[in-house]
């Protein structure tokens, strides 16, 4: 996990993970703003393939946010315990 950014953006997801069944708009708000701040400082580390695995996570995760936050149908909750977990899998680039 990248340092405190990473930390926030998974206590913003587990947030509005906690919420369900009701989609609370604003947690799930703080979950985008968080893992795109994330996906920002992933961006800084130096170009390569594990930069690049890192960022294809991060924007898998914040995929799964954003179908939380704006479903087409009902919230896909277990995609976004699954995207949860991905999130917590990152590791800083070594």
């Amino acid at each position: 996990m990248a340092d405190d950014t990473g930390m926030a953006a998974l206590a913003a997801l587990d947030e509005a993970l906690r919420q369900q069944p009701h989609a609370d708009p604003v947690a799930f708000s703080q979950a985008a703003r968080s893992v795109a701040e994330l996906r920002d400082h992933i961006c800084t580390e130096p170009p390569g393939p594990v930069r690049r695995r890192r960022l294809d996570q991060v924007n898998a995760v914040l995929s799964m946010v954003l179908a939380g936050h704006f479903p087409l149908g009902p919230v896909p909750w277990h995609e976004i315990e699954a995207a949860r977990g991905w999130l917590a899998d990152l590791r800083p680039a070594a």
